[in-house]
């Protein structure tokens, strides 16, 4: 239902029951599942994976998520020392288990200064080095952090970005010509909190060609909190960041592209009817942005919003450019977002269903219309990895063969893993309709 605000209200489907074995004739030779949304059954167990790191356990969560050319899945999160957190990588191999070849037992972290350093995204570069960026504590001031490491898990190099001011870095993508960008958010006591950019060279260098030093910010105008979470490089080599910002007294979607040169070009807002947050960036191959994240309605909906080139919203898309979706009624957020293969917008994030948090995932039309062929007549699904444990997504990649990642969390007895479920995304299977189902929360009952 619409309420004619441009907010969709659905209700969650009930846990269909399901006999212990389930047969059916597969018509389509290699195919794993009646619809897109389905759990991909030949990786790990029934489509899903976890690990932990070495050492304490308890807080372990991926924000990041990216496949190797060898097919290979890397997440990227924080990993608990003990005493607080430090950067982490997981590699699994083909079978869904760490890959012992990488790190220690498939595990790789890095500590800049003995203090809590937060992990908040990743780039896989062509030579096989993983970037990961974030917040790091170096005595004792915030700043955004790099950490890359080689492709068998041992550090290559670090790096913090020299901003003024207090400074987290959120986002992080790479160019063609291997230099890396990354934005976050830096403070300055006029404008507090603002959109902040930083070009690196290959080498962790500062890229001096780059606003002069290598670093650009920009303030949306309130002197209130701006926050930069993603980032994307378009085909011209612009630079496109998106995030939250406060614009005329109201928490919005923001938008930003910024020159190859590091000049502001174009500025962009997704005001909706409450606060929203964006969080998720994605490039359509015509250079539209997709932008997910969460609107303060019901304590918190689905939200995603498109922008054109020029930072103004595509009204093509839901007709204004933004469209909200509320499913429990209880907290919701999309908190990363990919544009598929068939033009359709796919987020990750979560939802509360019958008191436990779930990975959840949605999908839209090109055109902004609600996808209710994406689940048995459903726009999204959720996914839990033990019966009974909370679960949240924060992290969506794309596989070239179509098929999707989503990571984050996922709580068990021994504490808080890093998880990943892959879901078969945009490929066109056929099934018998007994394997069809209104969610893939089913798959999980065997997991205990």
């Amino acid at each position: 239902m619409n309420d004619g605000n441009g907010a969709h209200y659905l209700s969650p489907a009930s846990k269909p029951g399901r006999a212990g074995v389930l047969v059916s004739l597969l018509l389509f030779a290699g195919a794993a599942g009646a619809w897109d949304a389905d759990l991909d059954p030949t990786y790990h167990s029934g489509g899903r994976a976890w690990a932990g790191f070495v050492g304490p356990a308890g807080q372990d969560s991926a924000v990041a998520v990216a496949v190797q050319t060898d097919g290979k899945v890397v997440m990227a999160g924080s990993r608990f020392n003990g005493s607080d957190l430090d950067f982490g990588v997981i590699r699994l191999g083909l079978d869904g288990y760490p890959d012992n070849t990488f790190g220690q037992s498939g595990t790789a972290y890095f500590d800049f200064d003995s203090a809590t350093d937060t992990a908040r995204d990743m780039v896989i570069q062509p030579d096989g080095k993983i970037v990961v960026v974030g917040n790091a504590r170096v005595g004792g001031v915030n700043r955004m952090g790099v950490a890359r490491f080689h492709p068998d898990g041992s550090l290559d190099d670090s790096t913090t970005v020299p901003f003024s001011g207090s400074t987290y870095g959120f986002g992080v993508a790479l160019q063609p010509d291997g230099e890396i960008v990354i934005c976050g958010r830096t403070y300055y006591a006029s404008s507090l909190y603002d959109f902040a950019v930083a070009r690196l060279n290959s080498n962790l260098t500062m890229d001096t060609t780059f606003s002069s030093d290598g670093m650009a910010d920009w303030d949306f105008g309130d002197n209130d909190n701006d926050s930069a979470n993603d980032i994307e490089v378009r085909s011209d080599g612009r630079i496109v960041v998106a995030g939250s910002a406060m614009w005329n007294g109201q928490n919005v979607f923001g938008l930003m592209v910024f020159s190859a040169t590091g000049g502001p070009l174009n500025l962009g807002v997704a005001s909706f009817s409450e606060d929203a947050y964006g969080f998720g960036l994605d490039l359509q191959k015509d250079g539209k942005a997709v932008v997910s994240g969460r609107c303060e309605v019901n304590g918190g909906d689905f939200a995603v919003a498109r922008f054109n080139t020029n930072g103004t919203l595509d009204t093509t898309f839901s007709t204004d450019g933004m469209d909200t979706v509320i499913v429990s009624g209880n907290e919701e957020s999309a908190m990363d977002v990919v544009v598929q293969h068939n033009g359709k917008i796919l987020t990750v994030g979560y939802m509360n269903y019958n008191g436990t948090w779930q990975l959840a995932l949605m999908r839209w039309k090109a055109d902004g219309a609600l996808d209710f062929t994406f689940n048995d007549g459903y726009i999204y699904t959720y996914i839990h990895f033990f019966y009974g444990y909370d679960a949240r997504g924060y992290a969506i990649a794309q596989q070239p063969d179509g098929k999707i990642l989503a990571a984050g969390y996922t709580d068990y007895e021994s504490g808080r893993l890093m998880a990943v479920a892959r879901i078969m995304g945009d490929e066109d299977l056929i099934f018998a309709e007994d394997l069809e189902s209104g969610t893939t929360d089913w798959w999980s009952s065997s997991l205990n």
